[in-house]
């Protein structure tokens, strides 16, 4: 299990009951179980939002989002959009993209939740503790593209070297890759989100990674608002 502690600058700004929900996995592959059943959820996510168009974005749950970048320093929803907005975007706009398995299944889910979520090869980090909390005056990180992202005033997810990522953009460090096995997914929960609602997003996380792919072990977590979480 994640050991993970929410630092209390954000607990602070909280009104619901969870902050984070965490699943980590070990998968067999870096690939889908059925490219068919899965081309058939995406076909079905594009049909709804294209349907609905822009309409998507009023959304409840895009909302509580928009609502949790306000009650951040520096995270105007106007400005800095939650990575799931943008993917339902890019839905309504152009259509779903691929990337690689692991991460198209992320994509898809982050898009279909509402809620931003992570995906990091936990091959590539040292063990655990995590820390989410909102980044430092002049605190930046490396995305996927290498570009510089700037974190101060973020919310963000660190271990002991640097910046994992948050709920705008992750960092390239540890990133998914093709022989990616052994991985985490982090849903970025909205301020004001109630426990069972937390469990459900998790489990509905875990059960999609388990219907794509063959699952050889699964752990779930919440991160309680109200204490460090271990």
């Amino acid at each position: 299990m994640i050991n993970l502690t929410v630092d209390g600058a954000i607990r602070e700004r909280w009104r619901g009951d969870s902050i984070l929900a965490i699943c980590e996995m070990t998968v067999a592959a870096n690939a889908l179980v059925s490219e068919r059943d899965f081309e058939r959820e995406v076909h079905s996510l594009e049909s709804e939002l294209k349907a609905s168009g822009k309409q998507a974005l009023q959304d409840a749950r895009v909302q509580q989002m928009r609502a949790t970048f306000r009650a951040v320093p520096d995270m105007d929803p106007t400005r800095y959009r939650p990575s799931s907005e943008a993917l339902l975007r890019r839905f309504i706009e152009s259509g779903f993209f691929r990337i690689n398995p692991l991460v198209d299944v992320n994509n898809l889910l982050s898009a279909r939740l509402r809620i931003p979520l992570g995906i990091y090869d936990l091959g590539r980090l040292l063990p655990s503790p995590w820390i989410y909390r909102i980044g430092l005056d002049g605190e930046t990180y490396q995305t996927f593209s290498g570009q510089p992202k700037n974190a101060a005033g973020k919310l963000v997810l660190a271990d002991r070297d640097s910046i994992l990522g948050g709920p705008v953009t992750d960092s390239g460090r540890a990133s998914i890759s093709p022989e990616t096995t052994h991985f985490a997914v982090v849903a970025y929960l909205p301020l004001d989100l109630s426990a069972n609602d937390a469990e459900l997003v998790a489990r509905e996380v875990e059960e999609a990674f388990m219907s794509h792919f063959h699952v050889d072990d699964s752990h779930r977590q919440i991160v309680p608002v109200t204490a460090n979480h271990q």
